[in-house]
């Protein structure tokens, strides 16, 4: 199976404080995979730096075979197939929940900035085009029949799907989710998983920060366990589960 996303040897400080330490993984392609570990462990800290929200100090990341540059902006990771969602909600309250996901659409706008000031036969087609994906978006997640609504009116588990139909939007093929289940309920938190295989069953990778162990047990492929800025364990979910270490720096229990 081909390794979509690699990391070697990615290390970051902040002062005299080592929050990745020589962490190395793969991610191959089609999965999902899992990063678990105790708060602090690093591991938002090792998104920002896959989706170039931070800069690693040393190490490189590799993406379907590409070795990136160090300091690539998000902007330009997103162009090249990496979106992601937030652990705090980061929604426009204000805007539709459609207009929501047409912001994700916009990468991929056709038209210049002239074509929309004078509303050209050309900029009003792709817009009718992107309208219809972003709406093939929100009917992914079960919310085309809130379209019109504002943002700030969902639910919080409906604006959680509607962060992954937004991120869906910028057609990745690297889908980064940090704790995509924090503060759902049982209800939820089932729904999102059906909708990560279903993501998964489409082709979709995907990369996984998440503390409810039974939905990373459930649906991830492969786990890496990170502890004081090391991976500790990488593994199968079952391997993982009973690894001492893992009981040990975790789950908190005794190696």
């Amino acid at each position: 199976m081909t390794d979509l996303l690699q990391l070697q040897g990615v290390t970051r400080s902040f002062g005299g404080i080592v929050a990745l330490n020589q962490v190395s993984l793969c991610v191959p392609q089609g999965t999902v995979y899992g990063v678990i570990g105790p708060n602090g462990a690093g591991k938002t800290t090792l998104f920002n730096i896959i989706t170039g929200f931070y800069y690693a100090d040393s190490g490189i990341r590799i993406f379907n075979g590409e070795v990136l540059p160090s300091r690539w902006p998000p902007h330009k990771l997103t162009r090249l197939g990496i979106a992601r969602t937030f652990q705090n909600i980061r929604l426009f309250g204000q805007m539709s929940v459609l207009d929501n996901v047409l912001v994700g659409r916009y990468i991929h706008a056709q038209s210049s900035v002239l074509a929309s000031i004078l509303r050209t036969r050309a900029f009003i087609a792709d817009e009718c085009a992107q309208r219809e994906y972003a709406l093939s978006m929100l009917r992914k997640v079960n919310l085309e029949h809130r379209a019109a609504d504002l943002a700030m009116s969902l639910s919080y588990g409906d604006q959680r799907r509607l962060e992954i139909a937004r991120a869906l939007a910028t057609e990745p093929r690297l889908l980064a989710l940090d704790e995509p289940a924090a503060g759902m309920n049982a209800q939820e938190s089932r729904a999102l998983s059906d909708l990560l295989a279903q993501l998964r069953q489409d082709g979709l990778t995907l990369l996984l920060i998440e503390h409810d162990m039974s939905l990373v047990s459930g649906i991830c492929d492969r786990i890496a366990v990170l502890d004081f800025g090391e991976v500790i364990v990488e593994g199968d979910p079952e391997t993982v589960r009973h690894h001492p270490q893992v009981i040990a720096a975790y789950l908190g229990g005794s190696a």
